[in-house]
């Protein structure tokens, strides 16, 4: 038995219409660029820079508490965080208050990646945002600040 698979795109199902496909498709072409022009010389990857991101914001917290803030998977946190570690851009340690857990914070070299990375990261920002309004960027930022919060 043959499925049938017509050769005209379905007209009932347009998920290239739904915001979360276009949510998808506005963060890939935001981020692609960045990551590809330091990604590779600075031996970093999308999943790192997001962990050294909400280490800068929150420092001393735990991988669950990452992976929480990131809305990421643990283990894909408990991978970044020891490649990091690796790199000497992050280190922990014990929780006083919970033997079993570490706490995270960026190492001086992790600052140092941060401090030079996130003015970067803000200008291609700027760049892609370029085609919509100040008034437009405000009212996006806005609702997608009520989306995440």
């Amino acid at each position: 038995m043959t499925a049938n698979h017509p050769s005209e795109p379905r007209r009932d199902i347009r998920l290239r219409d739904t915001v979360a496909y276009r949510l998808i498709l506005t963060m890939n072409r935001m981020v692609k660029p960045f990551m590809e022009e330091h990604s590779r010389r600075l031996k970093l990857t999308l999943s790192e820079w997001r962990v050294i991101n909400a280490l800068a914001a929150s420092p001393m917290s735990s991988g669950e508490e990452i992976a929480r803030s990131l809305n990421m998977e643990k283990m894909t946190v408990s991978r970044s965080l020891r490649s990091l570690e690796k790199a000497k851009r992050v280190s922990h340690r014990k929780d006083p208050e919970n033997l079993k857990r570490n706490q995270w914070q960026l190492t001086d070299q992790g600052w140092d990646l941060f401090d030079t990375l996130a003015p970067t990261a803000l200008e291609h920002q700027d760049n892609f945002l370029s085609r919509l309004t100040a008034r437009e960027r405000e009212t996006l930022s806005r609702l997608l600040g009520k989306l995440v919060e």
